[in-house]
């Protein structure tokens, strides 16, 4: 199969995810790389238009051991017309659990045809620097493992000759999904002494939990805990100091989490 555009759709607050998708798209030798950032509060009142060609790479991050639902929310705006795809999910050094078997009946559901898959590591949500969790990952090393990923895509895709050659793609995963884990009204605060009211964080927000009426206000009920505002705020204003994040992270840091996890790729 020839191809020719490879569309990147993503949710990924923080960057990352977006970042090992792009390190994907570099070697598979598509014409064009195009993007369907599904980030910002906004793509919910956009209309995207049905994918009738080319490769899509599906790509979200993991919020314990699952897709986040408003991410499935703005996957669900995707039409697949049988178009092939890859499925990404991006974790924080513990496990990714479900999230990739759950990225891929959504791309399913949506009318994909998965040929490949992978789950890739990105800095913590709640890493810092006192805690540090996959610290600055995806680093070098990661981005090596998607290009040759790419790679491995961009043969894959010549061997198919029409979507119905396509089997279903085997990965990790439990059905039905692990019970999702909920951390209500603890989001990050604003210290006002560091704040320079430059609005960094409402920008950053992908659920517009932050906005601004001469200080900076956060609802708590809408905050998803990915922590783009504290990742984004340049003066280091937006602060997680809750303690049950604190212990979570006392947890995680006495666990294997210290212990570095490499990318796994799947691919028939």
């Amino acid at each position: 199969m020839e191809l020719k555009t490879v569309k990147l759709a993503y949710f990924s607050p923080t960057g990352t995810t977006k970042k090992v998708l792009e390190g994907i798209a570099e070697t598979i030798g598509a014409e064009s790389v195009q993007h369907i950032d599904l980030t910002r509060p906004d793509i919910l009142s956009k209309d995207i238009p049905g994918i009738k060609d080319g490769l899509v790479i599906l790509g979200a991050p993991v919020y314990a051991g699952r897709i986040p639902p408003e991410a499935e929310e703005r996957f669900m705006k995707l039409k697949g017309n049988d178009v092939p795809a890859v499925v990404i999910a991006v974790y924080g050094n513990r496990e990714y659990d479900d999230a990739l078997i759950e990225l891929r009946d959504i791309a399913v559901k949506q009318g994909f045809k998965p040929v490949a898959g992978g789950a890739f590591i990105g800095e913590h949500s709640f890493s810092s620097e006192e805690m540090p969790i996959a610290a600055g990952r995806p680093d070098t090393q990661d981005i090596g493992i998607a290009r040759d990923l790419g790679q491995k895509i961009a043969l894959k895709m010549k061997e198919i000759v029409t979507t119905g050659d396509i089997d279903e793609l085997s990965v990790p995963g439990n059905i039905p999904y692990r019970e999702r884990v909920h951390h209500d009204n603890i989001p990050p605060e604003t210290d006002n002494s560091y704040c320079m009211k430059c609005q960094a964080c409402v920008g950053a927000c992908p659920t517009a939990a932050v906005t601004f009426n001469g200080e900076v206000i956060t609802d708590a009920d809408s905050c998803i805990l990915c922590c783009a505002c504290v990742k984004y705020c340049p003066t280091g204003a937006r602060q997680m100091h809750n303690p049950m994040i604190e212990r979570i992270l006392e947890r995680l840091l006495s666990r294997a989490v210290k212990e570095r996890k490499e990318p796994v790729i799947f691919i028939e």
